[in-house]
């Protein structure tokens, strides 16, 4: 079985620290962690409670957000949610877990489901875990990739805007760490 403690670096690492980029549709993020997310989830209240400050305004709570407080986020709503232990292969669970946070989880199941040749509906169940852990985890993990790599170029050619982030994803979609 896969560790989320050796899958987190990897994510925090691409994901890096506070960002507040207009262009970003995800608004103030910091660890990867987007105000939108939060907000969505109902857990920006969480944040401004911990930080023993209601009158922040949400991005001073982004920014003000801990590593700790965002793999607490990435344990309990993607690794634990998606049952991301279940892979055998640590490399698989690890891009898997980095894929989901960025493209988020039903979008990268779909993914993985392609590649290895499963239903595909965006669910990860049984079926989806148990051939993803019957064939060759290296083999898998490249063709993942290869499909990742190519979603990213799609972006760009849908919307040239992009295009500046195309090296950082393609860096990201081809990491073997």
């Amino acid at each position: 079985m896969s560790d989320f403690n050796d899958a987190i670096p990897t994510v925090l690492r691409h994901e890096g620290g506070f960002v507040d980029d207009l262009s970003d549709p995800g608004g103030a993020t910091n660890y990867g962690v987007s105000l939108r997310w939060l907000k969505s989830q109902g857990l920006l209240e969480e944040l401004e409670i911990e930080e023993g400050d209601k009158t922040q305004d949400e991005v001073m709570v982004i920014k003000n957000m801990t590593q700790a407080q965002a793999m607490g986020f990435y344990k309990a709503w993607w690794w634990d949610r998606y049952k991301y232990g279940n892979f055998n292969s640590q490399a698989l669970a690890t891009k898997i877990l980095d894929t989901s946070v960025n493209l988020g989880p039903p979008r990268t199941h779909r993914m993985l489901q392609q590649v290895i040749g499963v239903a595909v509906d965006g669910v990860l169940g049984n079926a989806s875990f148990a051939e993803a852990n019957a064939l060759s985890p290296s083999v898998v993990v490249v063709k993942f990739q290869t499909a990742q790599a190519q979603f990213y170029r799609d972006l760009v050619t849908t919307n040239p805007a992009r295009q500046k982030y195309l090296n950082g994803w393609l860096n990201r979609a081809y990491d073997r760490s």
